[in-house]
């Protein structure tokens, strides 16, 4: 009997060992599961080194780790595995420059602690320099491509070349969406203007990069004052137009006007046209040159006024005179104008009149 106490306290006791040892394995698997995930959450900017410690770190400690999980795959570069090191030390890249993306590390202590440390690698803004043309008087508006979303661009006051051929070019300290001003050259040449240009995206600024602007010049006619501001009816007008513009070529043209009996007519530099106004009052012609250089295009109106001719209404045959008496003829003209008449007359045989 004693015996057989003495197995059924010990079936006892290993039935309450057994118990414990289940109870006890999960919380201890539990335990350690908890401290292998314990994470932590850095974010940086590309190319920016990070220097990590964990909290609590004990004097002397170091870490160890492989090479981490990156996420997207491939978009950070320099991510390298290293041991026996006195922090978490990388300046990792994030090569895509538009997406933010994650190097996922796993890092064992000296003390026996492993945790993860997940770093986000914010792009950069990166732009290359950026060449441009427009013409006088009109903008210029650069939107880089393949940036992060919504980044932003400030500039300082722009560079002109020669100094003072452009107005209006200013500094930008406002974050804006696009680069682009409205620019006047109003020169004869070309000029430059260069922006600097710092782009950021979000709290990550990049380099500074440049746009250099050309500012071609509007070709002007440099003579219009020579140009004929009227004409008599039947006459030929005659203007030969210049520009100081080196390179410009010079075009007109002429629409059909009421009055005139000329169809519209267009052709180059000088028009040598004889206009013919079929009324008797004056009427305003309009010829249109068109300049062009360095693929700008400006036009200049000429306007001409056509005077008509004016013609006698009164009779063309007036009463005849005896010898001795006044010749007497009031002249008259159908004309808006005020005509001035002037006459002559030729010596004539049989008439003791000199000719006057």
């Amino acid at each position: 009997m004693e015996c057989v106490g003495k197995v059924r306290i010990r079936l006892s006791m290993q039935k309450f060992l057994l118990r414990a040892v289940c109870i006890l394995i999960p919380v201890l698997l539990f335990f350690q599961a908890s401290q292998a995930q314990q994470s932590y959450g850095v974010t940086t900017c590309s190319g920016v080194v990070v220097d990590f410690n964990e909290p609590g770190k004990v004097a002397g400690e170091t870490y160890t780790w492989s090479s981490p999980i990156i996420s997207p795959a491939g978009s950070i570069s320099n991510a390298t595995p290293l041991a026996g090191q006195t922090s978490v030390n990388q300046t990792l890249v994030n090569t895509t420059n538009v997406v933010s993306a994650t190097a996922t590390y796993t890092v064992t202590t000296s003390t026996g602690i492993t945790f993860q440390l997940v770093i986000t690698v914010n792009p950069v803004p990166v732009v290359s320099n950026v060449p441009s043309t427009i013409c006088s008087g009109s903008a210029f508006n650069v939107i880089p491509s393949n940036v992060p979303a919504n980044t932003t661009y400030t500039w300082i006051t722009p560079a002109v070349n020669p100094n003072g051929a452009v107005s209006t070019p200013t500094a930008q300290g406002v974050p804006q969406i696009f680069i682009g001003q409205t620019l006047t050259n109003p020169t004869t040449n070309p000029a430059t203007v260069i922006y600097t240009v710092t782009p950021v995206a979000g709290t990550c600024t990049g380099n500074p990069f440049l746009i250099t602007v050309k500012v071609n010049p509007l070709p002007v006619l440099n003579n219009s004052a020579s140009a004929p501001s009227a004409m008599c009816s039947g006459g030929t007008y005659s203007y030969l137009p210049l520009s100081s513009t080196t390179g410009t070529s010079i075009s007109w043209s002429r629409t059909a006007t009421t009055g005139i009996s000329n169809i519209a007519n267009q052709g180059l530099n000088n028009p040598l046209e004889i206009l013919n106004n079929t009324t008797t009052a004056a009427i305003n012609v309009n010829y249109v040159f068109t300049l062009s250089a360095n693929s700008c295009t400006f036009n200049q109106t000429i306007p001409v006024t056509v005077n008509p001719k004016p013609t006698l209404t009164s009779s063309l045959n007036p009463p005849s005179i005896c010898s001795g008496g006044t010749f007497n003829y009031t002249p008259a003209a159908l004309t808006t104008s005020n005509p001035v008449f002037a006459w002559t007359r030729a010596a004539v045989a049989g008439i003791s009149a000199v000719a006057s």
